[in-house]
């Protein structure tokens, strides 16, 4: 939009007077946000919290050769007690006997078969456009959710424009015993939009699991962009593209409502967490969703959201900064690579949610993982990129 020019929309959607925003709540009053582009928004419902019981959820199970974990994950909905849940698999195509599993709860659950191994973002999409819910969780088929966490969930969702809420998640073995861990190590609630657009910083989120939608911003921004060069990540895009629509909140006041399973040595690995960057190092994948991340903005906002600058984030810059370091031969091999990621780093710790003391304190422990001779920086990076090792 033109600086100055002046546009009248909806009342549905945001009204902008150049480069401000105003939002129209429920009394059709405004409160302005200033912003340096016109973004679009919906007319999101608010989940009253004396209602909440009536409010559908949806839960999307996405499984892809994960049958000796699917029943553990699938009871783990089942047993919840919140009064109105349906619960939807999508099968990935799996050839082990997830099937054979499915198969002993055909008559609670929803199963869509997918005839090839089209990868998450597929199923994501394939799922939601099975649910019915005002409130939407994709549970991976390997987590579970905890006694009582989605009758917290839905409660979460009672604050003003409030589209996706998040909570902690229990690091667990293969064979669902707590490591005493957790992630995140940060969770954030607000308004995130600003800090993705002006500063191209994701917000510290959970991981997949650990999230919940609110139905009718998610069906703003879906579909989820398929790309045949990655397949997965469909988290990435829910996370951070329903952040534009509205606020973050937490549920659970900070304690963990589902469990997150580590499967093998390489979801331990001395710098990396999680999944593996499949074949490319996570900054150049980063770069990667960027791109596509910005045109499918584009694309579902009509061209009312902008998204222009890189995005990044902590937790994918201090692991990226720590294994450039460490995978040289050298100390001063090492050093030289490190500063030269350094710029980047820190440019996410400044603009990261959070005090200035707890930014103090991650850039000194980087300087430290940077200069300090690597058998004793090495404890050090392990502990900052590797939470179940904590």
């Amino acid at each position: 939009m033109v600086k100055g020019s002046r546009v009248t929309i909806t009342k549905n959607h945001a009204v902008a007077t150049g480069h401000h925003l105003r939002w129209s709540n429920a009394n059709g009053n405004y409160a302005y946000k200033k912003n340096r582009v016109a973004m679009h928004t919906l007319a999101v419902e608010r989940i009253e919290r004396q209602n909440s019981e009536q409010k559908m959820v949806s839960v999307v199970v996405t499984n892809y050769n994960y049958g000796h974990f699917l029943a553990d994950a699938i009871d783990s909905v089942l047993h919840q007690d919140h009064a109105s849940i349906e619960i939807i698999v999508v099968d990935d195509a799996s050839t082990d006997d997830s099937r054979h599993v499915l198969s002993a709860y055909l008559d609670r659950v929803q199963v869509a078969w997918q005839t090839q191994n089209l990868g998450q973002i597929s199923a994501y999409n394939r799922g939601f456009g099975m649910a019915s819910g005002d409130i939407v969780i994709f549970l991976d088929a390997d987590d579970r959710l905890k006694s009582g966490a989605i009758a917290e969930i839905v409660q979460a969702f009672a604050g003003e424009r409030v589209v996706k809420v998040h909570w902690r998640a229990d690091l667990v073995d293969v064979a669902g015993q707590a490591t005493g861990a957790h992630v995140p190590a940060k969770l954030v609630a607000g308004d995130m939009s600003k800090l993705i657009v002006d500063k191209g910083i994701l917000y510290p989120s959970s991981p997949g699991s650990a999230n919940a939608y609110l139905a009718s911003a998610l069906k703003q921004i879906m579909p989820l962009p398929t790309d045949s060069a990655e397949k997965h990540g469909a988290d990435f895009y829910t996370i951070y593209g329903i952040a534009l629509l509205g606020k973050v909140a937490i549920a659970g006041d900070g304690r963990a409502l589902s469990d997150y399973r580590l499967h093998s040595r390489t979801d331990r690995a001395v710098l990396s967490f999680g999944n593996a960057a499949q074949g490319y190092r996570e900054t150049e994948r980063m770069g990667l969703r960027s791109q596509t991340f910005q045109r499918w903005v584009a694309g579902w906002s009509e061209q009312r959201i902008s998204v222009t600058l890189a995005l990044t984030e902590f937790s994918i810059e201090k692991n990226s900064f720590a294994n450039s370091i460490f995978a040289q031969a050298g100390y001063w091999s090492g050093l030289k690579v490190g500063m030269g990621g350094l710029k980047t780093l820190v440019r996410s710790i400044r603009h990261r949610p959070g005090c200035a003391l707890e930014k103090l304190a991650l850039t000194t422990i980087i300087l430290a993982i940077l200069v300090l001779p690597r058998p004793a920086g090495l404890p050090i990076a392990k502990y900052l990129c590797d939470p179940s090792s904590r």
